[in-house]
């Protein structure tokens, strides 16, 4: 056999383009200008938010801390599973951890409970609750909140509840389709885009948002339940944790599914 020996030379580095270094330095110059020197940062200069307590330790255990701030959240259940309670643990957390800011509750259920609340550590006297009749209205309510420094917190209860206008206005023979889920799909976009543009600023602020399964009608399979307000609110959400009472865990097919966390910050 004939041995081949390897040469000591090492291949060429291939050397940097300048022109096509300088492009982009042009350009994310460009974009600093237009858009503000925080819309263009290193991998390195992004941190990672702070964080509210949820009270309970595997959950605070599984999350690093709980819930993040800048980023969006949510609780979704069957009835009785704890949804609320959970939700108020978290504001109780928020008003301890950020005494310097306010939590406000959208209330579209009009279900708040203020001696309940405070049974479970809310400070009732300092909680913002707006009761909102039409989902339009919680939507605009939700981004002038957000936009506010004094905020820590803003909780929606529930997203099932955000009646669209032309629901309520409509008589009980229309047939609506997918309105709930472009209302829906309008207030993930805004809510997204609202928190982005006030993490640029220093601002961090957590959006908590409580859902509820429904019965998918006609709907075939082992599981036929479906979230309300269409696949939008999923995909914008870094924290999903799924709830369900006795009753329902023993029945559920996914009944090891009582706490699901989905983190892809």
């Amino acid at each position: 056999m004939v041995s081949r020996r390897k040469s000591g030379k090492k291949a060429p580095k291939k050397k940097k383009d300048k022109k096509e270094s300088s492009e982009l330095e042009k350009t994310l110059e460009q974009v600093k200008k237009r858009y503000g020197d925080t819309s263009v940062r290193k991998g390195s200069q992004i941190l990672q938010p702070d964080r509210i307590s949820t009270g309970i330790f595997v959950l605070d255990f599984a999350t690093l801390g709980g819930i993040a701030r800048s980023r969006s959240s949510m609780v979704i259940g069957e009835r009785h599973g704890g949804k609320s309670m959970l939700a108020n643990k978290i504001i109780s957390n928020a008003q301890r951890q950020f005494p310097d800011q306010r939590v406000v509750l959208l209330d579209t259920e009009g279900t708040f409970e203020g001696v309940w609340a405070e049974k479970l550590g809310v400070d009732i006297d300092t909680l913002e609750v707006i009761e909102c009749e039409t989902g339009e209205m919680a939507l605009d309510i939700a981004d002038a909140v957000l936009l506010s420094q004094e905020t820590s917190l803003v909780v929606v209860d529930s997203i099932a509840a955000m009646e669209p206008m032309a629901e309520r206005e409509a008589s009980a023979e229309d047939h609506l389709v997918a309105f709930h889920a472009r209302l829906i799909a309008s207030f993930v976009r805004k809510t997204t885009s609202i928190m982005i543009e006030e993490r640029r600023r220093g601002h961090t602020v957590a959006l908590l948002n409580l859902n509820q399964f429904r019965s998918d009608v006609g709907g075939y399979g082992m599981n036929p339940r479906k979230v309300p307000g269409g696949r939008a609110l999923g995909h914008a959400t870094t924290f999903d944790v799924i709830m369900k009472n006795k009753e329902v865990k023993g029945n559920d097919i996914n009944s090891m599914e009582t706490v699901t966390y989905n983190e892809h910050t």
